[in-house]
């Protein structure tokens, strides 16, 4: 009986907790329709990042529409290394321009530069047209911190969230003063091929495309994060994978980590990680790093100046 009454006081907290974790609602949009998403209520967005949301792209309007921009940047090394999981690969940035704001969705590539550097490819809901001359930011899960995706991997502490969500003045006035100019970043228009090629699946909060294979992604979606307790599920798989980098390198790493059987919850950086995922996720990311030095070192062999 005693038993019983610690596991439902257990689960009303659990409960409780869960709700409380859920205000990552952005108000007061001062934006275009193009980042309606499936509430179709372009002056809210739910950016609550549940596992599930992470391991793909969230097909916004403006995505149908290829009302879209995308651009390489630096991924922040302190976020890969703190809310990287088997699966993952997106989080949530913000763009602003001219006093609109642009909802922006940051992957991480498998790509990484000669200079040690982990890319990302930012996907922004505006033409090039409207956010020419706009700043950017990337976002943590929980919107602890964010990054101007900058070669010195700036991170910024957020000390004010909720009026951050809530006023947009105030929310433009930090990205304006903090982020990156999009002007500055390389174009990478071949990430919408790259997306094309991926599976499209239905979840509650829209449709998103992802790299991961119907068992992998079915797997992620039973994932209990403890920011909602609602059920998730897939509804519907459409299309075919196909053999490209992101999915390859995505599903190296689940299937490293899944092979060790400990069951995930949260992908933030309040999350406690068992440490040896920590240390697989730690691995991948040094193998990306040796993968540079490797590739540096042949070519300085064959141009001559490295003797064997």
């Amino acid at each position: 009986m005693v038993a019983r009454i610690a596991v439902i006081l257990a689960m009303v907290v659990a409960l409780l907790s869960g709700c409380a974790a859920t205000n990552q609602r952005v108000t007061d949009i001062q934006s275009v329709a193009t980042t309606q998403v499936k509430t179709g209520d372009s002056k809210e967005l739910d950016l609550l990042l549940e596992p599930v949301d992470t391991v793909g792209i969230l097909e916004t309007q403006a995505l149908r529409d290829r009302r879209v921009s995308f651009r390489e940047v630096v991924f922040p090394e302190i976020l890969a290394s703190g809310e990287l999981y088997p699966g993952r690969l997106k989080w949530f940035g913000w763009c602003v321009c001219r006093g609109r704001e642009f909802l922006a969705q940051l992957v991480l590539s498998p790509k990484t530069s000669l200079s040690g550097k982990f890319i990302g490819v930012v996907v922004i809901d505006g033409t090039e047209e409207e956010i020419a001359g706009g700043q950017l930011v990337a976002l943590s899960t929980r919107f602890e911190f964010l990054y101007p995706l900058n070669l010195k991997e700036t991170e910024i502490k957020v000390l004010n969230k909720d009026e951050i969500l809530s006023v947009s003045k105030k929310r433009q006035e930090i990205i304006l003063a903090q982020g990156i100019e999009v002007d500055q970043l390389p174009k990478a228009d071949f990430f919408l091929e790259v997306i094309n090629s991926w599976n499209r699946v239905e979840t509650k909060r829209g449709w998103v495309l992802t790299p991961l294979s119907e068992e992998q992604f079915d797997y992620v979606s039973r994932i209990n994060p403890a920011y909602t307790h609602s059920q998730k599920w897939v509804k519907s798989m459409h299309g075919s994978i196909a053999l490209d980098p992101y999915s390859t390198a995505v599903g190296m790493l689940f299937d490293q980590v899944n092979a060790i059987g400990i069951q995930p919850e949260g992908w933030d950086f309040g999350s406690h990680s068992d440490r040896r995922v920590a240390a697989e996720i730690n691995k991948h990311l040094l193998d990306r790093k040796q993968s540079v030095i490797i590739e540096l070192n042949r070519r300085l062999k064959a141009s001559g100046g490295l003797k064997p």
